[in-house]
């Protein structure tokens, strides 16, 4: 028995009974693996959301409908899982649309440089963003460098694919372990493909 099944006994015992936490526990997975929509460390996080939930509507549940207990704990779960990820992506769109001015000071003093001043400063130095992009690169395969350089000069993924002679979905296998990689580092924004 791994760490991760011993603590989430201990905190759940008593609460629900282990088919509720299994069941909570795989449509979970089924959202973190088959959808991506969520990370490997949020697992935890979510399974305890979507048992509070669970705790909270259980009580709902209809005996006299033709819906066993464990459909009807099916389509809640489901029904959270769906609105964590309406939430999440909501503030995603709320935070990252949020715009600084370039008159905005920047730093703590309200009357020091703004960001238009640092722009138009010729002694700045330029950015080099082969830096922040070399430990991604690095870490490509180099299939994933090849089809990195087949995208960039304007290839389509089916071109791609008979350029490597290899199947398209392989392709866009590659292409999402790529943006994972690139994710992983902070440096979604770099990629354009």
């Amino acid at each position: 028995m791994n760490a991760r099944s011993v603590s989430s006994r201990l905190v759940y015992e008593g609460l629900f009974p282990d088919r509720e936490v299994a069941l909570a526990k795989a449509l979970v997975q089924e959202w973190c693996g088959e959808k991506r929509r969520f990370g490997a460390h949020e697992f935890d996080d979510l399974v305890q959301n979507v048992l509070v939930h669970w705790w909270m509507v259980r009580d709902k549940y209809d005996s006299t409908r033709e819906a066993s207990i464990t459909s009807y704990m099916r389509v809640v779960v489901r029904r959270k899982i769906s609105d964590l990820i309406r939430e999440r992506d909501a503030y995603k769109r709320v935070t990252l649309d949020k715009a600084d001015s370039l008159d905005a000071p920047v730093g703590e003093d309200d009357d020091g440089e703004n960001f238009l001043g640092l722009l138009e400063d010729p002694n700045r130095p330029e950015l080099d963003l082969s830096i922040d992009l070399a430990p991604a690169i690095e870490k490509l395969t180099p299939r994933q460098k090849k089809i990195c350089e087949l995208r960039v000069a304007g290839l389509s993924v089916k071109a791609i694919s008979e350029a490597l002679s290899t199947a398209r979905c392989t392709v866009h296998d590659e292409i999402q372990r790529i943006r994972q990689r690139f994710t992983d580092l902070g440096l979604k924004d770099y990629l354009r493909f």
